[in-house]
């Protein structure tokens, strides 16, 4: 009984104090309320109020007291969009301190003072366009120079720029076109698309190469070079052709093998190191004619962006190099036609709007008729039987669904055959399917699914029978690539690419007229590929430039493969560049990357219409891997001159080398003709360009040192690349007489490449093989290389009454009739002596073209 009365009162007096503690925390929280004015909630209806009046009547109805001078709240404007019940604070902070009012709390006092109105920042984006063909405009720029920002269009013509709330002068502009001001108050996000007009006969914009202007850092990928449809048509070209990749070899650090429009080296990597693109579909053969001409006709080619070393993060699969070719899209105002005629091939082009300014159509065409016309003149009758033509064809169709969606579509087929006794036959199928989309100014998204195919037969034909070999390789791509534009000073760009390979490298086939027998294929590869990248580029102060990104690569093949050992293995390519600016004309770079290629390439042969074979990396022979360091000065204004200098370093591992063993091409088993290798290039490169109304012209130089090693071959010892030319100058220059004529002049200087000489032969079953020191690998060098080219173009009268142009260009190519040696053969003559019959080797070379004049014919309406 105690305890429970004791137990009573204990719980009586707990009681007690809990209730003695809620009542003074309600009173403490009543005085706190009480004290502090700015806890207490209000409740807003939605309009538009006079600041001065909603604050008075706040005080009525709530028994505020608030101080201000009238000048103040003077000419403010509050907008409530909806109806809520908010806190005297966050009214204050939401609705007064944008406006430029600052508060403070003195007793039961809430005081309202004037201070700086904090800076809005509103983002400004929209499309650059033709004015005459409304297709979009690449590499453009917006700058704005009061504030010192500005950007560049993308891939797809679409800028995004972040800019203060304001009056602002914006300037567009771009290479071949009038610069375009516009004066905007920006009070809100627009969008602001702009049309610019072409510089069709204009003398004073001459620019050769386009580089991200320096006095803002949108990019700092330091090795990227633009060249617009314009300037490929200023220079020289072979057969009259002004085509789109042999002029590349101008630019330093770019060397092209004159037997092969394919075979480009770019810093001392091999020519399989170097992806192509078209439209974003990949290309595995560039060349027509026996590689005297690329594929891109002139007529479809809007530009083509060249990265040396520094492979964006977003597409990868090059060691060495990028060379991505982008197409026109059709002219969205008006039907158009154009074409052109040359001593070897005929094109032409048609396109217009199916939906003026919604939709356009671009079809083109070109072939060669050399096979046609020769038989005009041939009398043997085996001669005539010649049958020996490339053609090239595209189509792209583009929609605007509405301002944010947009639809491409595009594809190309082209060709190379030769056909007399033998039957030689190379195809080029791609087929691209794109759409763009804006979620909102700031976040821009391009999905793309392609497809690429490439064959290459030959064989012979036996009356009505056809004993032929086949080789091909395909691809399918899918990638979603998104750009999400913050600020001037803040952008990245994330996505996926999945890719799937399929190479089947050999078949022996039979075709008669009425069925095909597939005697023997050999095992197919295949291989998967899932990649994620993001890539970050930040500018510190407008000084200070940082570009930062990471490729991950998923390679699968042993689930798919039917000869090669999987593989099955994670890869990284990172890569980093920083930039800094001393003054608005002189930039400093440097950037590191790794890069991934899992792809390789067994070459044949390097002359005519070139043999090869591809084969995906294996447990065997590994992915190539390249690290890659470079350091860049650029000088906008070197005593009027634009200089542009770059030394690099890179280290290559797990290449694959050969001795050109023709075996590898028709085995089941080409790893037993194959070495493993690696390698390391280190140069120097230099580049002078000018320009005034009269004359535009560059000198280039570069020195490169790319030397492969293996344990197989030279006794381990490093050996000169066969592929590379240690020294390389350029003259280039063009002179503009007036409006309509102009004159343009090359010299090319460079190093005789290496090669190893044969020093003997072998038989295997009935063929006979050459021999060669596996001790003295490109020991030796070919002479020297250097050729003239001229140029004259004159375009017919300007008469604005017709829509007809007319242009003509006369051309020589090797203009003092240089014989420049490009590669080695050897004949093996048999000589009977008594008892054993004997066979000599007897070394020649490969000469091309000691002189080619050429005239051509262009024209639109």
């Amino acid at each position: 009984m105690i305890i429970r009365e004791t137990s009573l009162k204990v719980w009586t007096v707990c009681l007690f104090v809990i209730g003695i503690w809620v009542i003074m925390l309600g009173v403490s929280t009543s005085v706190s309320a009480q004290s502090n004015p700015l806890v207490i909630k209000v409740e807003f209806a939605v309009g538009e109020f006079n600041a001065k009046t909603l604050i008075d009547n706040l005080g009525k109805e709530y028994n505020l007291s608030f101080s201000y001078s009238d000048n103040v709240l003077e000419n403010i404007t509050i907008s409530i969009n909806k109806t809520s019940q908010i806190s005297i604070e966050l009214f204050l902070k939401e609705y007064l301190k944008p406006q430029g009012v600052g508060y403070d709390v003195f007793g039961q006092k809430i005081v309202l003072f004037a201070i700086e109105k904090p800076l809005q920042w509103f983002t400004i984006s929209g499309y650059l366009t033709d004015l005459e063909t409304s297709e979009d405009i690449i590499g453009a720029t917006v700058y704005i120079a009061d504030l010192q920002i500005g950007t560049v269009t993308n891939s797809y013509g679409y800028y995004s720029l972040k800019v203060p709330e304001g009056d602002c002068n914006i300037v567009f502009g771009s290479m071949g076109y009038s610069e375009l001001t516009e004066s905007v108050l920006l009070n809100d996000n627009e969008q602001l698309s702009v049309k610019l007009q072409s510089k069709t006969y204009e003398v004073d914009e001459i620019s050769i190469l386009s580089r991200i202007n320096n006095k803002f850092l949108e990019s700092v990928l330091i090795n990227q070079i633009k060249i617009d449809r314009k300037s490929l048509q200023e220079f020289p070209g072979l057969f009259g052709e002004n085509d789109a990749l042999r002029n590349l070899s101008i630019l330093p650090g770019i060397q092209t093998n004159e037997l092969s429009t394919s075979n480009i080296n770019v810093r001392g990597g091999g020519t399989d190191q170097t992806t192509f693109l078209m439209d974003g579909a990949t290309l595995y053969n560039t060349s027509h004619f026996g590689g005297f001409f690329s594929i891109m006709n002139p007529d479809v080619v809007n530009n083509v962006n060249v990265y040396k070393s520094d492979v964006p993060v977003s597409e990868g699969g090059a060691l060495s190099a990028l060379i991505d070719v982008q197409l026109r899209e059709g002219n969205n105002k008006k039907w158009q036609v154009k074409g052109g005629i040359g001593i070897i091939s005929a094109r032409g082009l048609i396109e217009g709007p199916i939906i003026k300014d919604k939709s356009s159509i671009l079809i083109a065409y070109r072939r060669s008729y050399v096979d046609n016309v020769s038989k005009w003149f041939m009398a043997d009758s085996d001669l005539k039987d010649i049958n020996f033509y490339f053609y090239d064809a595209n189509f792209k169709w583009n929609y605007k669904l509405n301002k944010n969606n947009r639809l491409f579509l595009s594809g190309y087929s082209g060709s190379d055959s030769f056909t007399q006794y033998t039957h030689m036959k190379r195809t080029n199928y791609l087929a691209s399917a794109r759409w763009n989309h804006l979620f909102g100014p700031r976040l821009f998204l391009n999905t793309t699914f392609n497809a690429s195919k490439n064959n290459m037969t030959q064989g012979t034909q036996d009356d009505n029978e056809l004993l032929y070999w086949l080789s091909e390789i395909n691809n399918m791509k899918f990638k979603s690539d998104f750009s999400y534009y913050y600020s001037e000073a803040f952008k990245c760009s994330f996505g996926y690419a999945g890719t799937v390979y399929n190479i089947y490298p050999f078949s022996l086939l039979t075709k008669t007229e009425k069925t095909i027998t597939t005697r023997y294929q050999s095992s197919r590869d295949q291989m998967l590929l899932n990649s994620l990248y993001y890539n970050q580029n930040i500018v510190i102060g407008k000084k200070l430039g940082i570009d930062a990104g990471v490729r991950a690569t998923y390679m699968v093949t042993e689930p798919f493969s039917d000869s090669v050992i999987g593989i099955n293995d994670l890869y990284w390519e990172p890569q980093f560049r920083i930039s800094y600016i001393f003054n608005s004309y002189r930039t400093l770079k440097a950037s590191f990357s790794q890069q991934l290629q899992p792809l390789h390439q067994l070459p044949v042969s390097t002359a005519g219409i070139s043999i090869n074979r591809w084969m995906p990396a294996n447990e065997a022979f590994v992915p190539q891997i390249s690290r890659n360091f470079t350091v860049g000065y650029y000088d906008d204004d070197f005593f009027g001159f634009h200089l542009s200098s770059e030394v690099y370093y890179r280290k290559m591992n797990d290449l694959i080398e050969t001795m050109q063993d023709v075996r590898i091409l028709n085995t089941d088993d080409p790893e037993q003709y194959l070495y493993h290798a690696n390698g390391k290039a280190y140069g120097f490169e230099f580049l002078l360009s000018y320009k005034s109304k009269k004359v535009k012209g560059l000198i280039s130089y570069d020195y490169s040192k790319t030397l492969w090693q293996n344990d197989a071959l030279n006794l381990g010892v490093p050996y000169p690349a066969s592929h590379t030319r240690e020294h390389s100058i350029n003259f280039s220059g063009v002179y503009y007489f007036n409006s309509r004529i102009s004159a343009s002049a090359t010299w090319i200087f460079a190093s005789g490449i290496p090669f190893t000489a044969a020093n003997g032969k072998y038989q295997v079953n009935g063929k006979t093989y050459l021999q060669f020191d596996d001790s003295k690998v490109n020991t030796n060098k070919l002479a020297p290389y250097h050729r003239l080219d001229l140029s004259l173009d004159i375009a017919g009268k300007k008469n604005d009454d017709r829509r007809w142009k007319s242009f003509w260009n006369f051309s020589i190519y090797n203009a003092y009739f240089r014989k420049n040696p490009l590669g080695v053969f050897y004949f093996i003559p048999n000589y009977e002596v008594e008892e054993n019959p004997v066979q000599t080797l007897n070394p020649g070379f490969f000469y091309l073209y000691q002189f080619v004049p050429s005239v051509s014919y262009r024209f639109e309406f």
